[in-house]
């Protein structure tokens, strides 16, 4: 939704205009409401099981697509700017965990 409304700030253009409208039409199926602060960046696991929620709170919600119930929360300092997932769920020579991160790195070598 926000795309299409800076794309009809930028240019009032019939597709433009479009987009937005479009966006009012969807219904939610579930609403995100346990931050407490902006969520700023979402991730979706592979096999779209999971799905992850970065907040300005300095937390990280891990959420069961199944179900829509809370899987985890995970606090970080500061603001989470950016999250993601592993996109194979193969073992690395070298095993990684995932650290959240408020500086949008990617997760630190074990």
């Amino acid at each position: 939704m926000l795309l299409a409304e800076q794309a009809f700030r930028t240019h009032d253009t019939p597709g433009a205009r479009g987009a937005l409208l479009s966006t009012q039409s969807q219904p939610f199926a579930a609403r995100l409401d346990e931050h407490r602060g902006p969520v700023n960046t979402v991730a979706f696991a592979p096999g779209d099981k999971l799905l992850a929620t970065g907040s300005s709170d300095g937390t990280v919600i891990l959420r069961s697509m199944s179900g829509h119930r809370t899987v985890a929360v995970l606090p970080v300092r500061g603001p989470v700017r950016s999250i993601s997932f592993s996109p194979t769920a193969t073992p690395s020579r070298r095993r990684r965990r995932a650290v959240p991160s408020s500086s949008g790195t990617s997760p630190a070598a074990a």
